[in-house]
């Protein structure tokens, strides 16, 4: 039971420091230029709606960052993401 707890603990801990990843569209709309480069690019490639995307394609390209770019941006930010946590 001890491992079981130890495991949702340290799941929850990672979830916790991954769901800052991401923005909404209302955190968006607000302050678009308050949103980093690498948090613009993951939430513009797992966002499912067109027009939040259409917007932050905008952002982007205002940045001068390629949506193609972004992939390759983001894979980088969570290559880094583990060392947070040693």
């Amino acid at each position: 039971m001890k491992i079981g707890i130890v495991t949702l603990g340290l799941a929850l801990g990672v979830s916790t420091i991954l769901s800052g990843c991401s923005t909404t569209q209302a955190q968006f709309q607000k302050n678009p230029k308050g949103v980093s480069k690498g948090v613009l690019c993951r939430t513009f490639l797992e966002s499912g709606d067109p027009y939040f995307r259409r917007d932050l394609e905008a952002e982007l390209a205002r940045r001068g960052v390629n949506p193609y770019e972004c992939p390759a941006m983001v894979q980088s930010k969570t290559r880094q993401r583990p060392q947070l946590l040693r």
